[in-house]
């Protein structure tokens, strides 16, 4: 097995693994508190150890640059880990998350005291096709939620390892279907960590 697929392999036991075990923590913010908030600011930033697989960004990037996956000029595996790749993927994905995230988060709570939301973007996995289908695995991705006073740096309340998944975790032909009729997987797994996150912080403490 080439280093490549080997990489592929044991991030994808990594998503399956880690979609299975998180288990929501209360939200401590009252009604009665969140109806004085207003989220004026979303601070995004990544994790020390984040971790970004997206192969189809990879692949898109190292056409573009002279080093497709298939080429004998290039090593396509030692050009995915230069920091130049890494920084290329860091920055689609925060443009996803200024997208898709930020505008929902923007939108709480219409109180008077201004609040900052946090993302510390953690994990992004996005499943190629063929690995769906042979080896299962949903998309995911994972990012700390943090509400923030910014006149003390307190934190308000916070959700860590807040995942937002897509896709047919079995895998086989269902994945193939599923897929066929979704749009981009990178796109969803965003989409659907900002309806989690927002339904959390309206949520009612217990």
């Amino acid at each position: 097995m080439s280093r490549f697929a080997l990489r592929q392999v044991l991030l994808l036991i990594a998503a399956v693994t880690l979609a299975g075990c998180v288990q929501p923590p209360a939200n401590t913010l009252s009604p009665s508190e969140r109806a004085g908030l207003q989220v004026s600011e979303v601070a995004i930033e990544f994790a020390p150890d984040h971790t970004i697989w997206w192969g189809s960004a990879e692949r898109e990037y190292g056409e573009a640059n002279g080093c497709s996956q298939n080429s004998e000029e290039c090593d396509f595996t030692a050009f995915i880990e230069t920091e130049e790749v890494k920084s290329h993927l860091r920055e689609r994905v925060e443009s996803l998350v200024n997208e898709l995230a930020s505008s929902r988060l923007l939108q709480l709570w219409g109180g008077e005291r201004e609040v900052t939301a946090r993302v510390r973007i953690k994990r992004f996995y996005v499943v190629s096709g063929a690995q769906s289908v042979l080896l299962g695995g949903a998309h995911s991705f994972v990012a700390d939620l943090e509400i923030i006073d910014p006149e003390n740096a307190g934190v308000l309340t916070r959700y860590p390892d807040l995942l937002g998944t897509a896709g047919y975790a079995p895998g086989g032909l269902l994945a193939v279907v599923v897929e066929a009729a979704s749009d981009d997987a990178s796109r969803r797994i965003v989409a659907e960590w900002s309806n989690a996150a927002v339904s959390w912080l309206n949520q009612t403490p217990e």
